[in-house]
């Protein structure tokens, strides 16, 4: 990764991590790319679960967003050079490209605080207003216990709105201003 892409990563912590396409082409052409790039979020969430965890997706059809927990220092860039990696060797694999998917370097902001980061996942999750992307992302992970997969920690961010009941409260005041 660029030198320029890791400052502000040097300790651990929460960080919502987004990359769009090349010339805001799609990465996600269809729900197979989306189901895929969750499936390579939950295998390298596992791989890397002693150094980082996922606590929210979206799949988008030109971009991603996640929020992502560092325990470790490189626990960050390890997990998305793992995941872009994989995710682009099988889109241009399955596509017939080749090259770069994304328009650069994966971006990574710092959340400093409590309100910032349900900020985030809330920002992260209301994409899925879009239909389609809904069907992706971690919204319903939150709303339905049913819908948990095992890597996902969704556990360690309710508590930090106070529950699922808190969650869908939050959600729903964001979503009326």
């Amino acid at each position: 990764m660029p030198s320029r892409n890791r400052r502000g990563r040097r300790e651990p912590g929460t960080y919502h991590v987004y990359n769009r396409g090349r010339s805001r082409r799609l990465v996600f052409i269809d729900d197979r790319d989306r189901r895929h790039f969750v499936s390579l979020l939950g295998r390298f969430a596992a791989l890397h679960a002693d150094t980082m965890s996922v606590a929210s997706y979206c799949p988008m059809g030109t971009h991603f967003h996640l929020n992502l927990w560092q325990k470790e220092v490189g626990g960050l860039e390890a997990f998305m050079r793992s995941l872009l990696t994989a995710y682009v060797k099988y889109f241009n694999h399955r596509h017939g490209l080749n090259g770069p998917l994304f328009a650069g370097p994966y971006r990574a902001r710092r959340l400093n605080s409590a309100k910032a980061f349900k900020w985030a996942v809330v920002y992260v999750h209301d994409n899925h207003r879009d239909g389609v992307a809904h069907r992706f992302s971690s919204h319903t992970a939150f709303i339905d216990e049913g819908q948990r997969p095992p890597w996902l920690a969704v556990e360690p961010a309710l508590r930090v709105f106070g529950g699922p009941a808190e969650y869908g409260r939050y959600v729903n005041a964001v979503a009326e201003r």
